[in-house]
């Protein structure tokens, strides 16, 4: 990988000094004869390099710099992302020549390199920034040696003499120094953006740039250039921290840090989406996806607009994402739940306002439920629909008026395809429902309205009654799932304890956290920008984050509806290309080894 920066602070150090003297020039020059001149600074080109063993890493490969790589970097200011920096390394122009181009905002810099037999050179950096004797006197840079010297050992590059203008308009031309020292600090754990950990090299750089005028009245002027890097072994250039100033410490530039998001080395990602792993996008328009553990296998809901499969059930392997369809189900489609002994699927049909429950793996029709009306006799139909884990044919759902203004109206229980007569009583919106453990009680979450009230209802011979409801923080009108796990009650990205709703943590993610076993897997880096986020997976108990596997949406505005834990190693996006209004389009299947 070409080293890119250096050249950059050889550029942005050098003209700064320019431009200073030239600002300076204009309030001197003239009176030349009369002042003697500062005596100027004599020629120097040295290369003082370390004795000793030096440390050969080649065979690791931290420096690709094939036709092709490419690399893009976050930068960050502050502790704040302001922008990206992408590099890619274009057609060579020679068995040891390689160009680079690197777009960094709006600017663009091409570097030429040579391989040599001591390592990178950097083919004449200052050409068309210093005046051209200046520039060849700087000549080469050796900017990266191979072989490493030793930890610590430090190599020093000096070039100084005439720059080859007269700046300060006396009639004698100025001169300049460039020194450039560089440190292997050695190789240090690094940990990569997707979880995993590498042996990273790490090196310090520092480029001190001089301009002397020949006018002894006018100042020298001097700049400051540090960077700190770590390269990965057949990665390349993972981070960097940099800094500009000038000889008194007064920041030219507010420093900032380069974190690598995704690379390209070889033809094949080494870091970013397909890393660790490969996905697959599946076009699929859907109302709810649920994964059958017990047959490894996707369930879709899919509604009357998509053309020869409407209101049907798409089954999706997870293997490759090809897809089949049950017969017709009935009247759109919408929420799916599993029976928890795998024998059942129920589906909520918004067009007639029923429940339905399809024999498995067949999908013959057991039941069709109609559910309760409103008071002024408008139809509803089912939110969400979560089944008793001791009895599957007990369920709740969640109600939504059909039409008008869509309000929530409660949580029915079902019993053997009988709504019972007592709905929960609620003051929220409930939406999200999941069942206890024990079958006793239900647990419901208003993400509808503004009260974001969590709540358990209890379960009683003729229906449900709302028992507790406690505040909620940190959630909000995109909370998609509640889901009961070894952990507690995941919400978002919190986790309540299941007996009395206190709340026992909070991840450090976005959100979306679903349970898999003793792990959750959450969204950790939304894709809205760029199309690239990413996951995180956790420990359920402690809520540390383990790992952060990369994906990668078709489109850079998706948005992430939801995610669902399917097979091991896998996890299903369900993500809408357009207004929040739509239906769910979208179906990425994400595979990783970080992945429970």
């Amino acid at each position: 990988m070409a080293r890119w920066w250096n050249i950059r602070a050889l550029r942005a150090s050098t003209v700064a000094l320019v431009a200073l003297m030239a600002l300076t020039a204009c309030g001197g020059g003239g009176g030349g004869g009369a002042e003697a001149p500062r005596t100027a600074l004599p020629q120097v080109v040295s290369d003082d390099l370390p004795a000793g063993e030096r440390i050969d890493a080649r065979a690791a490969h931290h420096f690709p710099s094939g036709v092709g790589d490419r690399w893009t970097y976050r930068r960050v200011v502050n502790g704040s992302e302001s922008g990206t920096v992408t590099r890619e390394v274009e057609a060579s122009t020679g068995a040891d020549l390689f160009r680079v181009t690197e777009v960094h905002s709006s600017v663009t810099y091409v570097s030429d390199y040579r391989r040599s037999a001591e390592g990178w050179l950097l083919l004449t950096p200052l050409y068309g920034v210093l005046p051209l004797n200046g520039a060849l006197l700087v000549g080469d840079i050796l900017e990266f040696a191979e072989p490493f010297y030793a930890v610590g050992a430090v190599r020093r590059v000096i070039r100084q003499g005439p720059i080859g203008r007269d700046l300060d308009l006396d009639g004698v031309e100025d001169s300049f120094r460039l020194e450039y020292t560089q440190v292997f600090q050695g190789f240090e754990a690094f940990q990569l953006a997707d979880g995993r950990s590498v042996q990273a090299a790490r090196f310090r750089s520092t480029i001190i740039a001089t301009v002397q005028p020949s006018l002894a009245r006018l100042p020298v002027r001097s700049s400051v250039s540090t960077e700190d890097t770590w390269w990965g072994p057949g990665i390349g250039l993972l981070r960097a921290d940099r800094s500009l100033a000038d000889a008194g410490g007064t920041p030219l530039q507010t420093p900032y840090r380069l974190e690598l998001m995704q690379a390209q080395v070889g033809g094949r990602p080494v870091l970013g989406p397909g890393a660790d792993g490969a996905q697959s996008e599946i076009a699929l328009p859907h109302r709810a996806l649920i994964f059958d553990a017990t047959r490894s296998r996707y369930y879709a809901s899919v509604p009357g607009t998509v053309a020869d499969n409407s209101h049907r059930i798409a089954i999706i392997d997870p293997a490759d994402g090809s897809m089949t369809f049950s017969r017709v189900v009935g009247s759109e489609p919408g929420a799916l739940a599993l029976a928890h002994d795998g024998t059942a699927l129920y589906v909520g049909l918004q067009g007639s306002g029923e429940l339905l429950k399809l024999r498995l793996p067949d999908f013959v029709e057991l039941q069709r439920m109609p559910l309760p009306r409103t008071q002024a006799d408008i139809p509803s139909y089912p939110l969400q629909i979560t089944v008793s884990p001791i009895d599957a044919d007990v369920v709740a759902v969640s109600l939504q008026e059909a039409g008008g203004f869509s309000r929530s109206i409660g949580v029915a229980l079902l019993r053997g395809g009988v709504p019972q007569p007592r709905l929960a009583a609620v003051r929220g919106e409930v939406s999200l429902v999941s069942f206890a453990a024990d079958g006793q009680s239900v647990f419901g979450f208003d993400n509808a309205s503004t009260e974001f009230g969590l709540r358990r209802l209890a379960v009683l011979p003729d229906g449900l009654q709302e028992a507790v409801v406690v505040p909620t923080v940190g959630t909000g009108f995109d909370t998609r799932a509640l889901d009961l796990g070894p952990a507690g009650l995941v919400l978002g990205k919190s986790v309540y304890r299941p007996d009395d709703l206190t709340l026992s943590g909070t991840a450090g993610v976005q959100g979306g956290c679903r349970s898999a076993g003793s792990k959750l897997v959450c969204l950790y880096e939304n894709a809205l920008a760029t199309g690239v986020g990413r996951l995180a997976v956790l420990d359920a108990r402690t809520l540390a984050v383990e790992a952060t596997p990369f994906f990668q949406l078709a489109r850079p505005s998706g948005f992430m509806e939801a995610l669902v834990v399917g097979a091991p190693g896998q996890v299903a996006l369900r993500s809408r290309q357009n207004d929040l209004q739509s239906l769910t389009d979208t179906i990425t299947l994400v595979r990783a080894s970080t992945l429970p």
